[in-house]
């Protein structure tokens, strides 16, 4: 679930996860990455779950403002790819921009 209504703040944008160290990774999944160096690339249409909480960035660079915050286990469709980054989306809508990192296959597609 979004966690929208709760992190809006003046200006229309929300506010960054509490983790968010511009585009350093949890802990967790850092460590998790280097013994994984090569991350499949995820195909156009699949349903995603978010590692982490996941900052929802208006464009797919790492100082782009965050328009809204994934918590870790919500499930998003990846509409296109931009290099390291995934355009996210639900029901046909976009979103907004997730670090390929924080994104893994959902279970039951």
């Amino acid at each position: 679930m979004c966690v929208r209504d709760r992190t809006r703040f003046k200006g229309g944008y929300a506010k960054a996860s509490k983790e968010d160290r511009g585009c350093a990774l949890p802990g967790h999944i850092t460590e998790e990455r280097s013994a994984n160096t090569r991350r499949p690339t995820i195909a156009v249409g699949t349903r995603v779950r978010v590692r982490a909480a996941a900052n929802l960035r208006v464009a797919p660079f790492c100082d782009a403002k965050v328009a809204d915050v994934l918590e870790r286990g919500e499930t998003v469709t990846v509409m296109a790819a931009f290099g390291s980054w995934y355009e996210v989306g639900r029901n046909g809508r976009a979103l907004g921009f997730v670090g390929a990192s924080l994104l893994a296959g959902a279970k039951g597609r």
